[in-house]
C-alpha cells in the first residue's frame, strides 16, 4: 500500500480525510478528487446495479410467488371440481344400477310371469345333447327370435327371417288378419270365412339342404310362427297370465294345387271355429338347456314335442372354419320362397277342410328386456294322422295304412325279377322321377350280375315291394293315382318305414347318385 496516495483513504473515517487535506492541502484534494470519486462512483453504480437485480429478483420471486398462489388457487378449485364430478359420476352409476337393478327386477317379474326362461350358461356336454335332441326323428324346433317369423320343416332345420323379411310377411299376415276378421257372417253355423295370406314354395334345385327331401317330402314347412300381435289383428290384448286367448282369426297351412303350402286365415266364431286357442309354458330340460313344448294330441293329429333352442339363433349353417359355437345350433333351412298373397280374397271352408292345430307362447322380445307373444301353426300337409313312427318319426294314420306294422327285416331280403318287377309296377305309379330310375337300373345291374347289391338297393327294393302291397290293401289298383295321393303316399310310406325299423337320415332309401339324379331334373325343371 503507497501511504501517499489518498484514494487508500476512502474507508478511512470523514475525521481521518478531513486531517489528511488539511495537511496536504490544496494538492491533496486535487489527488482526492482525481482518484477517490470515480471509485466512488463505480461503486456506487455497482451496488445500482445490484439494487436493480435485487428488485428484479423480488419482481420475479413476487410474481413466482403469485403465481404459485394462482395455481394454488386453480388446484385447489379443479380437485374440488373434480369431487363433485366424481361424486356426481358415483351418484349417477348409483343412480342407473338402482334403475338396472328395478329394470332387471321387473324383467325378471315379467319374464316369471310369460313363463320365460333365461338362456342357460352352455357346457360343451350340454350343447352336445342338444344338438342329438334337435336332431331325433319326430321332434319339431324352433329358435329363439324375438319380432321374426319362422318356419319349421320336417327334416328338423328352421327358418328364422331376416328382420326386413319378417316385416314384409307379417305386413301380409296383419293385412289378412284385419280383413277376415272384418268379414261379417250370417250366424255361427255359416260356413267358415277365410283366405290366403302367405305361401310357401319349395326352392330351385340346389337351394334346400337335399333335393331329396324335396323328392321324399321332407322339406315340408310343418309350423309358422308370427308375433301373436298379427292375428289378433288389434283387437284383442294378450296377456302373460293368460292360458288361453281368443283371437279373432285363427290359421292353418294346406298344400296348394302347384306344390306350395298356403297360410290360411280363417274368421273365429263361425264355421265350427273356435276363437280359443291355448297358451303353452316351455319348460327347460337342464341335461340339454333347450325348452320343451309338449303338445297333446288332438282329432286328426297325435301328439308333438316341440324343442326352441333357447340360444342364439344362427344366419346361416356353421361349419368348421367357424369357432365351435358357445350355444347348440338349430340346423338352418334354406331354400324356401316366402310370397304374399296378391290381394286378400275372401271364401268359405268346409268344416273338415281345416285341420286346425295352434297354440301360443312367449318369448323374449326383440330388446331381451321385454316379452312378446307367439303365434304358431302347425301343418297337417297329409291329412288326419294318429300316431306318430317310433323309427321314421314322421306322423301318420294308422288307420288308413294299408294294415298293422309288421316285423320285416330288409337285410335278409334277396332280389328277384319277381321284386324287380313289382318295383316297376308300384313306382311308374308316381311322376317321373330320376332318382327312382337310377335305383331300378341299380336292381337290373343286379339281376344281371353286374354288381353286388348295397344295404341301400336292398333297402330300397324292400320299401317299394311293400309300399306297393300296402296300396293295394287300401284297395289302390295298380297304376292308380288317387286323388288324396299326398296322404295314401305318407301313410303307407311311413307304415313301410315302420315294418323295417328304418329312419331315413341315418338309412337311405336313394344312393348319393340317385340324390344327384334327382338334383339334376331339378334343375331342368326350373329352366
Amino acid at each position: 500500500m503507497n501511504n501517499n496516495q489518498l484514494s487508500n483513504f476512502i474507508d478511512k473515517s470523514a475525521a481521518t480525510i478531513d486531517f489528511v487535506i488539511s495537511v496536504g492541502g490544496p494538492g491533496n484534494i486535487d489527488a482526492w478528487n482525481k482518484a477517490v470519486p470515480p471509485k466512488i462512483n463505480a461503486e456506487i453504480e455497482e451496488k445500482n446495479k445490484l439494487v436493480t437485480y435485487l428488485d428484479r429478483v423480488k419482481t420475479i420471486t413476487d410474481d413466482v410467488t403469485a403465481k404459485r398462489n394462482a395455481l394454488a388457487v386453480i388446484k385447489d378449485r379443479l380437485e374440488a371440481e373434480a369431487r363433485r364430478t366424481e361424486e356426481a359420476r358415483k351418484a349417477e352409476e348409483a343412480r342407473k344400477a338402482e334403475e338396472a337393478r328395478k329394470a332387471e327386477a321387473v324383467r325378471k317379474a315379467l319374464f316369471a310371469k310369460a313363463g320365460v326362461l333365461d338362456a342357460p350358461v352352455y357346457t360343451p356336454g350340454m350343447i352336445k345333447a342338444a344338438n342329438a335332441a334337435m336332431a331325433t326323428a319326430g321332434v319339431m324346433v324352433l329358435n329363439r327370435a324375438g319380432g321374426m317369423v319362422q318356419l319349421s320343416t320336417w327334416i328338423n332345420s328352421v327358418m328364422t327371417s331376416a328382420s326386413e323379411l319378417a316385416g314384409w310377411v307379417s305386413g301380409g299376415v296383419w293385412r289378412g288378419a284385419v280383413e277376415v276378421s272384418r268379414v261379417a257372417t250370417l250366424s255361427a253355423v255359416a260356413p267358415a270365412v277365410g283366405a290366403f295370406v302367405v305361401g310357401f314354395w319349395p326352392g330351385k334345385a340346389g337351394e334346400s339342404q337335399s333335393d331329396i327331401d324335396k323328392l321324399l317330402g321332407r322339406d315340408l314347412t310343418q309350423m309358422f310362427t308370427v308375433p301373436a300381435s298379427l292375428v289378433a289383428a288389434g283387437k284383442t290384448p294378450i296377456q302373460p297370465e293368460m292360458t288361453t286367448v281368443d283371437l279373432p282369426v285363427r290359421g292353418f297351412i294346406r298344400r296348394g294345387n302347384n306344390g306350395q303350402q298356403e297360410v290360411i286365415l280363417v274368421k273365429t266364431g263361425t264355421g265350427g271355429v273356435s276363437a280359443t286357442v291355448p297358451v303353452y309354458r316351455p319348460v327347460r330340460d337342464e341335461k340339454t338347456g333347450l325348452d320343451r313344448i309338449t303338445l297333446p294330441a288332438v282329432a286328426g293329429a297325435p301328439g308333438r314335442t316341440i324343442l326352441i333352442n333357447p340360444g342364439a339363433a344362427p344366419s346361416g349353417p356353421w361349419h368348421t372354419g367357424n369357432p365351435a359355437p358357445a350355444a347348440p345350433v338349430t340346423p338352418v333351412h334354406t331354400g324356401t320362397e316366402i310370397k304374399q298373397a296378391d290381394s286378400i280374397v275372401t271364401t268359405t271352408f268346409p268344416a273338415d277342410d281345416m285341420p286346425l292345430q295352434d297354440f301360443i307362447y312367449w318369448q323374449p322380445d326383440a330388446t331381451g328386456t321385454g316379452v312378446e307373444p307367439v303365434y304358431v301353426m302347425l301343418s297337417r300337409p297329409y291329412g288326419e294322422t294318429n300316431a306318430k313312427g317310433q323309427y321314421s318319426g314322421r306322423d301318420y294314420n294308422t288307420d288308413k295304412a294299408g294294415g298293422p306294422i309288421q316285423n320285416l327285416d330288409w337285410k335278409t331280403a334277396t332280389i328277384d325279377r319277381a321284386g324287380v318287377d313289382k318295383v316297376k309296377l308300384h313306382t311308374q305309379r308316381f311322376a317321373e322321377s330320376d332318382a327312382n330310375k337310377v335305383m331300378i337300373n341299380r336292381l337290373d345291374k343286379i339281376l344281371r350280375g353286374e354288381m353286388q347289391p348295397t344295404d341301400t338297393d336292398k333297402r330300397f327294393y324292400t320299401h317299394e315291394i311293400r309300399e306297393l302291397e300296402r296300396y293295394r290293401n287300401l284297395g289302390i289298383k295298380d297304376g292308380i293315382i288317387p286323388d288324396n295321393q299326398g296322404e295314401v303316399w305318407n301313410n303307407t310310406h311311413t307304415a313301410t318305414l315302420e315294418d323295417y325299423k328304418i329312419n331315413e337320415r341315418n338309412e337311405p332309401l336313394y344312393t348319393p347318385e340317385a340324390i344327384n339324379a334327382a338334383e339334376e331334373q331339378a334343375k331342368r325343371e326350373e329352366l
